[in-house]
């Protein structure tokens, strides 16, 4: 497993990041903008990257224009 949290070009996996993917095994990946456009796509995509890992992927999203942290509601 490679230990680094990657990015992908767009909506969807292309066939090269999924090959890329396939053989680096990365611990997970960042979703950013470009990788966002509904609910039920970002459901399909993360369904793909997890479906490419041999374990369970870190699945992180970038808060564009976001502070550093953000409390938890109940801390």
């Amino acid at each position: 497993m490679l230990p680094a949290l990657i990015g992908i070009s767009g909506h969807e996996v292309g066939a090269e990041e999924e090959a890329a993917i396939r053989r680096l095994q990365p611990a997970g990946f960042i979703l950013f903008s470009r990788n966002i456009d509904s609910v039920e796509q970002v459901r399909g995509l993360t369904e793909s990257l997890r479906k490419l890992c041999l374990h369970h992927p870190v699945i992180a999203v970038d808060q564009e224009g976001g502070g550093w942290f953000a409390p938890l509601p109940w801390a």
